[in-house]
């Protein structure tokens, strides 16, 4: 199995990563930075690069996987909470 690494440290990387860079970076993008040297980059904290994941993911961008919490709208909009129904 192949696995995507980052252009600078080699660290394996995550979907979300990937993600990430494509969409701070270039979406057609092909090699990537990690979550630390991207941040490293823009001179923001992993913490902060946490934050705009869960942010665009939440807006339901599609370049970051849905979270456990989350499960797509069963009409096809935003993702609904696990537990809860759109009425």
């Amino acid at each position: 199995m192949y696995e995507e690494r980052c252009a600078k440290c080699g660290a394996v990387l995550s979907r979300d990563e990937i993600g990430l860079h494509k969409k701070l970076v270039n979406r057609g993008a092909t090699t990537y930075l990690c979550i630390t040297c991207l941040g490293k980059y823009f001179d923001l904290t992993t913490d902060d690069l946490r934050r705009m994941i869960e942010g665009f993911r939440a807006q339901g961008c599609s370049l970051f996987a849905q979270s456990r919490e989350t499960a797509p709208s069963p009409r096809g909009g935003a993702p609904v909470p696990q537990g809860e129904h759109k009425g």
